[in-house]
């Protein structure tokens, strides 16, 4: 019955009228309120970007906007009030935000920026930051144009910002804003495995393989 349900509402175009709402509702919002952006493109974003968006509610007492492509994002469930989340799917409404968009600075963990169907604002000077979501090379994983957009870039560590430069070198590129940030998941991690209870310590110190490709 559910899957029927879902099928009409989206044979009926509800989903695209609740994201083109959604849209109207981030545009129609304060521009004091949406100097940074945060965009999500699925749920796993939110691991990269939850103690960030944190400090800078915290310690700077900053308003932060959260647009999401993922309807199952965890951000919907926090009822933090600096907190404006907005869902606008992956369709038109996606492209729109993107072309139309007016704020200081974007945020987000999607490479390729400009290269494929993710655009730069075409009505205002948005300055585009990137987190890295994933401890890898820049040029071994990646696409060969997928940060030479971006303005800034917050690196793993200095491997990454090695590699950038010589990319910009290389291909004769301007020159971005490199910091060495970390990885947040891996500070979550330590952080959650450091508090163990006393039940759990022995378990813990043990040692583990991991079998991955």
């Amino acid at each position: 019955m559910l899957i029927k349900i879902r099928k009409y509402m989206k044979l009926h175009g509800f989903f695209d009228n609740f994201e083109s709402n959604e849209l109207k509702r981030f545009t129609n919002l304060d521009i004091n309120k949406k100097k940074i952006i945060f965009y999500s493109e699925n749920q796993n974003s939110w691991i990269i970007f939850e103690s960030i968006i944190n400090e800078l509610i915290n310690e700077h007492n900053l308003d932060i906007c959260y647009v999401t492509s993922s309807k199952e994002e965890p951000i919907f469930k926090n009822n933090n009030k600096k907190i404006n989340s907005f869902y606008i799917g992956e369709g038109i409404s996606r492209t729109k935000f993107f072309l139309n968009l007016k704020a200081d600075i974007l945020i987000m963990t999607m490479p390729d920026l400009q290269t494929f169907h993710i655009k730069k604002s075409k009505v205002h000077p948005v300055h585009y930051g990137y987190i890295f979501h994933a401890m890898v090379s820049t040029h071994l994983v990646y696409r060969k144009n997928a940060f030479d957009h971006f303005d800034s870039i917050f690196c793993v560590g200095e491997y990454q910002i090695e590699e950038i430069r010589n990319t910009e070198k290389i291909n004769n590129l301007k020159s971005k804003n490199l910091f060495k940030s970390g990885y947040t998941h891996l500070d979550n991690l330590i952080k959650k495995y450091s508090t163990v209870d006393e039940k759990n310590k022995n378990i813990i110190k043990q040692k583990q393989i991991l079998l991955a490709p």
